[in-house]
């Protein structure tokens, strides 16, 4: 018998299309012929959701990478959770990059070990910019913003 047939497995955290701030990067550094490779730097994701009814058992995370995305992708590593009832929170190290499939994978303590799976889909770890002010900051009003091409005038 399936100890996990019952199980509710929803991720609250990270949504999709979610960016998470890269640490680490080195612009000197970050070039693609670099000896080491590129340091892009990495960013961890925080990861919480509900399994109800867990009783014992392991979290584990991976990381996917997108079609003609750029990044590295994680294999499985096992969560340090921190459990609040059936709400569990942790985190991912991923390198800098996207976007990505974001699988988290419980496994109970039975005697015969079944596991569930759940994603998030995608999710990216770079750079993240608040833009504020007024509507320029969605690029609207074109016309005010349009450049002018000056005519170079030779003075005499």
């Amino acid at each position: 018998m399936n100890s996990l047939n019952n199980l509710s497995f929803p991720i609250s955290h990270p949504k999709p299309y979610q960016v998470i701030q890269r640490y680490g990067y080195e612009a000197a550094n970050a070039y693609a012929n670099h000896a080491s490779g590129p340091s892009l730097g990495s960013g961890v994701i925080s990861i919480s959701g509900n399994i109800s009814g867990h009783k014992s058992g392991k979290l584990e995370a991976r990381t996917l990478l997108f079609p003609d995305a750029y990044g590295i992708a994680v294999d499985w590593q096992q969560l340090e959770v921190q459990w609040e009832g059936d709400n569990f929170h942790a985190g991912l190290i991923v390198p800098a990059g996207g976007w990505y499939r974001l699988e988290v994978r419980y496994t109970d303590g039975a005697e015969i070990p079944t596991s569930c799976t759940s994603y998030v889909e995608p999710v990216g770890v770079g750079e993240v910019f608040i833009i504020a002010g007024q509507s320029y900051g969605e690029n609207c009003n074109g016309n005010i913003c349009k450049l002018k091409i000056l005519k170079e005038e030779s003075v005499r």
